[in-house]
């Protein structure tokens, strides 16, 4: 089979898909990163302006179409003066992260619905935090995700509202339409270098298995045509995040096999493992299902035309951009893409620097663990274990488990179902990634030497997160072990 027909779209209006008259008529001004053509040519309105630190300013009729901004924090008002006098904004969207390289202050100087984009939250320095301190300085009217969903429940508990998901509403599909003549057997597009460790290691299984594989980074054009001739489509997150590749590969009819995901990151809301998309939990299952599709070609086929059909139902661009303004103006949103659907997010609702901070900082260093380590593991030993759970269950390759008091704690469903008893460890580490401990316990324990003693010689650590604020006495005590803080002043991490 050398072939695959991209059907099922006989009466889709492929020539309106970019077309003006088909997009909103408001005046949107748009903030975010990267050049202008990296985007579709509409990406909200055809009256948008968009304006970047890496486009060049540019008019269409003396009207602006580009502005390019400084980089990193300005006022907003050098912007604004740029604006052609008849025209207003009826709505701003800023999509800002952890570069800081795009940040537009006094937002309240618009008098219009501002919306925040969270943009890849899931790398960098205190991606999280830096969005959220942005946000509890500049007021936004509404904040959502494009496909990180699984961090939208610390905006709100954070106390943000009108929090939420809209998945693929910036995604640049270019069709391939027709027969496609297959060319490839596998191909993982996208960077692959030292940012992309857990990337590198999937690559390199499939140059060893697969040598003839298509591997490396594209342009956006290349990228489609290769994912509807390739038989099979790798896709590898970064770090446990629904990568806008998902909707690339499966919108140009390619069959999908990507890392499996976290149940919060909503990607079987979307596409049904088995039918519209495939996944794979490591290595050794992506090489057995890449083995079996290949001598499968039928089935792979048809898994890629039922993700294709159900990617032009429910995500086609125009779609997207009328469910945002039907939120924004009439506040109507599908119930798929309530942030409710995350329990996590009904938990509780606290003031940002009184009680969200700290967790954030917490879950960020673990994060950045799984990010530079194939299999991170987590031991913890803290009363607090629900809540930490809780916020680690979406780190689909960190494993957790579970020590002393902790287990006899009642667990939420998703506590239960991400931690383990440490007696369920099938070996024990050599060195634990990082270790959770009460700065109660210690503080409590006859000496805190002879428990660092325990710990140092039970479980080798490269990380030690005290859960709470130490007294002077433990400092003193982790300093004699020879244990510093690192990493963030804003928890305390010893190695």
């Amino acid at each position: 089979m050398n072939n695959r027909t991209i059907s099922g779209t006989d009466n889709f209006d492929w020539a309106g898909l970019y077309a003006p008259e088909n997009y909103s008529k408001l005046n949107i001004l748009v903030f975010s990163l990267s050049k202008r053509e990296a985007y579709r040519p509409i990406l909200f309105s055809s009256n948008e302006i968009f304006c970047s630190p890496d486009c060049d300013t540019t008019s269409d009729d003396e009207h602006p179409r580009c502005i390019k901004t400084p980089s990193g924090a300005y006022d907003i008002s050098i912007i604004i003066k740029q604006l052609p006098g008849n025209w207003k904004p009826d709505l701003l969207i800023v999509k800002m992260d952890g570069t800081r390289r795009n940040i537009p202050l006094g937002v309240d100087k618009l008098k219009c619905p501002k919306v925040f984009i969270v943009g890849a939250p899931h790398h960098l320095y205190a991606p999280l935090r830096c969005l959220l301190d942005y946000l509890h300085e500049e007021k936004f009217d509404f904040i959502l995700a494009d496909h990180d969903r699984h961090h939208l429940h610390f905006f709100s508990e954070a106390g943000f509202g009108n929090v939420f998901w809209l998945p693929a509403i910036n995604i640049y599909p270019h069709l391939q339409e027709g027969t496609p003549k297959l060319l490839h057997d596998v191909s993982l597009i996208g960077n692959i270098g030292r940012f992309h460790p857990y990337r590198r290691h999937i690559a390199a299984t499939l140059q060893q298995n697969y040598p003839q594989s298509c591997i490396g980074k594209l342009p956006h054009h290349e990228a489609a045509a290769t994912y509807a001739r390739s038989r099979i489509n790798i896709n590898c997150s970064l770090n446990g995040d629904m990568n806008l590749r998902v909707f690339e590969i499966i919108s140009s009819g390619g069959f999908l096999l990507t890392d499996t995901l976290a149940e919060a990151s909503g990607l079987e809301m979307l596409f049904k493992p088995g039918v519209e998309c495939e996944t794979y939990r490591d290595a050794d299952e992506m090489t057995a299902k890449i083995d079996y599709y290949l001598a499968h070609p039928d089935a792979a086929a048809e898994i890629a035309a039922a993700g294709f059909k159900r990617f032009w139902r429910e995500h086609d661009p125009r779609l997207k951009v009328k469910q945002l303004c039907d939120y924004v103006f009439d506040g109507k949103l599908d119930d798929r893409y309530s942030i409710a659907l995350d329990r996590r997010s009904t938990v509780t609702t606290s003031n940002y620097y009184e009680g969200i901070n700290t967790r954030v900082a917490e879950y960020e260093f673990i994060q950045d663990l799984q990010l530079h380590n194939r299999n991170p593991q987590i031991l913890i030993m803290s009363d607090n274990f629900a809540a930490w759970t809780a916020d680690l269950s979406d780190l689909i390759r960190t494993d957790i488990y579970l020590h002393g008091d902790a287990l006899r704690m009642k667990l939420s469903p998703e506590a239960a179902a991400k931690a383990r008893p440490l007696n369920s460890c099938p070996a024990m580490p050599v060195m634990w990634n990082c270790i959770v401990i009460s700065a109660e316990t210690l503080k409590n324990s006859a000496t805190v030497n002879e428990t660092l003693e325990y710990l140092l010689k039970n479980f080798p650590f490269d990380s030690l997160i005290l859960d709470g604020s130490p007294d002077e006495d433990t400092l003193k005590m982790l300093n004699a072990a020879g244990l510093e803080a690192s990493w963030d002043s804003n928890i305390p991490v010893y190695q």
